[in-house]
């Protein structure tokens, strides 16, 4: 495996950060590669598996039995939706990668017409058959967007890491953002305090799924690039917060396969959370981010 390579995205070089394996699911064994930039600071997986979807099993997203069900898992992310209507009170909303439809039951509900690209088929029948939306199944965003209209809001909470194609997915959605639309991404951070700490044993890793951790600052410096202004950043949200403990307590448990000491391990990472929590917050160190990007209104 080389220990160098050009990057992706700017094509300077790019240096072997580490190997891991599949530590979350344990699909397997396999060794994964990862490249850290020296210039723009992205990491990605590469070579990427050319059998992706079999680290996608079908219980990778417990759905729901009821629309209640849903609607009681949603209500703690209505925060969601507050934001947003910071900028956009009502019109067309894009989920990309929802699953099956914590956001977007709750955009719904909310007023906003709702669309959702979901690659998983048990989710997308969930959602066009129970959540009620309309619900595109496909593995390519830029792809399935060629066929679909403007959007106020186009939102991507913990995706754009899935995607092989992030920039072009980036591209897409701004040439079907309508003025005064906003762009949601919520995603893993690679400037975190969990990732300088844990390496190659972090859980956000989540090799192979996560394909890239792209950092703030470089997407503020593409969006920018496309005129759009950044108008809210944080990793110190609700959302983060409960992400910030996941990171702590499965980093911690992911250290041994041993059963017992596994659980005192979890334990051992909900105390760190709260002593972290803190420092986290500060210098935009928690383990996942949120940023919002919004296009000028036409004069």
């Amino acid at each position: 495996m080389a220990e160098s390579l050009s990057c992706p995205y700017c094509n300077s070089s790019a240096n072997l950060l580490f190997r891991t394996t599949d530590i979350n699911r344990r699909l397997s064994t396999e060794q994964f590669s990862y490249y850290c930039c020296t210039i723009c600071e992205l990491i990605f997986l590469h070579p990427i598996p050319t059998n992706l979807g079999d680290y996608y099993p079908n219980s990778y997203y417990a759905i729901p039995d009821s629309l209640e069900a849903l609607r009681k898992q949603a209500e703690p992310q209505r925060y969601k939706i507050d934001r947003i209507r910071q900028y956009v009170l009502t019109g067309r909303l894009l989920e990309i990668g929802p699953a099956y439809g914590l956001f977007v039951s709750l955009a719904k509900d909310a007023g906003f017409t709702v669309d959702a690209i979901e690659m998983d088929e048990r989710s997308c029948h969930f959602l066009h058959e129970v959540v009620g939306v309309n619900a595109v199944q496909h593995d390519n965003p830029a792809e399935a967007l060629k066929n679909m209209g403007m959007y106020d809001v186009i939102a991507l909470y913990q995706v754009i890491e899935h995607l092989p194609n992030p920039w072009e997915t980036l591209n897409a959605i701004v040439e079907h953002l309508a003025p005064g639309g906003i762009i949601v991404i919520a995603a893993p951070n690679p400037d975190s305090l969990q990732l300088s700490i844990f390496g190659s044993r972090w859980t956000h890793i989540d090799a192979p799924r996560h394909l890239q951790l792209i950092p703030v600052d470089l997407l503020a410096q593409v969006m920018f690039q496309s005129k759009f202004n950044l108008v809210f950043k944080t990793t110190s949200d609700a959302d983060s917060a409960g992400w910030n403990s996941f990171g702590w307590c499965w980093s911690f448990a992911n250290l041994t396969t041993h059963t017992v000491l596994k659980k005192v391990l979890f334990t051992l990472g909900r105390v760190i959370t709260k002593i972290m929590q803190p420092i986290e917050r500060s210098r935009v160190r928690g383990s996942t981010y949120t940023i919002v990007f919004q296009r000028p209104h036409v004069k």
